[in-house]
């Protein structure tokens, strides 16, 4: 990845700091979509996705405590 200005170089930083932090999940099963808010409000992270990507799709949920990206 090339970051040509500073502060993307930093945003980048502490992105894959909060990524390797362990945070604590307690995310019912539901609508996909909502689950991705929720993980991502939990997680302190932006998650990008196109909506029809997860339109209909349900999620188990998720409930204990991993690093964002073991989530």
């Amino acid at each position: 990845m090339l970051l040509s200005h500073p502060a993307a170089a930093q945003t980048a930083e502490a992105s894959s700091s909060v990524a390797q932090r362990e945070v604590a999940f307690n995310i019912a099963g539901q609508d996909l979509n909502a689950a991705l808010l929720s993980f991502a409000r939990t997680a302190g992270l932006q998650v990008f996705y196109e909506a029809d990507w997860v339109k209909g799709k349900q999620s188990p949920g998720l409930s204990g405590t991993y690093t964002p990206s073991r989530g």
